[in-house]
């Protein structure tokens, strides 16, 4: 069974020699993929899963610079499979307690990766998951979301949301009318997934936005997106560096 030719592969690996062989070999499987660069230390990974780029599939070393890649695949929401690549086995059990299809002892094996690649390709056809960790589309997204005010539950419209937002671990919408719900649902991940990509965008950890009430925007000294919306929220949504070309991309500027 042959895996998918235009994956996004993750590389949590703090060895340069390590990295570059396992992207050595993605690449000689799936010549056709994106691979990120290196992420190298718990705080560059959390970094990284922070901006909600698409990917398909997570390799993590166990020893990162600054910890482990537990700290960052128990504490935050991964939303790939994973496969750990380290020189010791004595991991095992650990990591498949986490959202782990396999786990490969370095120098990966370029025959037991081809088989991890066929076996991510047989979970996606058996779970039907999606190829990227994207956004409903046309045609399959939510046009109302269940909110609460007050004591009651009701059906907003997204088309009147201006924006979404996380706060206390809960998740809140924002109309038209400068209302603020409670949402249904506490996880803006889950939210995104529910609505149409071309009309809302993750901005960062904090904020969906709607691009219908997108007034204005612009790049700050440190080359961040610097959001206006029809309503302003009380702190400024930012779009950082990284996340910048897929902003662009999304409002049609690139």
């Amino acid at each position: 069974m042959g895996s998918p030719t235009c994956m996004k592969f993750v590389i949590l690996e703090d060895e340069p020699l390590a990295y570059e062989n396992l992207q050595g070999k993605l690449r000689a499987l799936q010549p056709e993929s994106w691979i990120y660069p290196s992420l190298g230390s718990v705080e560059k990974a959390i970094r990284f899963f922070d901006q909600h780029l698409p990917y398909d599939l997570v390799f993590a070393d166990i020893h990162l610079q600054d910890g482990v890649s537990f700290d960052v695949l128990r504490n935050y929401p991964v939303e790939a499979p994973i496969v750990f690549t380290t020189a010791h086995d004595n991991y095992m059990l650990e990591a498949f307690e986490l959202n782990s299809i396999d786990y490969l002892l370095k120098p990966v094996d370029i025959e037991k990766l081809r088989k991890t690649l066929d076996k991510y390709s047989g979970l996606k056809a058996m779970f039907n998951v999606p190829a990227e960790n994207k956004p409903a589309v046309n045609g399959h997204a939510r046009e109302r979301i269940i909110v609460k005010r007050g004591n009651d539950y009701q059906l907003l419209p997204v088309e009147e949301i201006v924006y979404l937002f996380t706060e206390n671990k809960l998740a809140f919408a924002v109309d038209i009318d400068r209302r603020k719900f409670l949402c249904h649902e506490t996880n803006l991940s889950e939210l995104m997934q529910h609505l149409d990509g071309s009309l809302f965008f993750r901005a960062n950890r904090k904020f969906i936005i709607n691009i219908k009430q997108l007034e204005k925007f612009h790049s700050d000294d440190r080359s961040r997106i610097v959001i206006r919306m029809s309503v302003p929220p009380d702190e400024p949504i930012l779009v950082s560096q990284e996340n910048a070309a897929a902003f662009r991309k999304w409002v049609g500027q690139e």
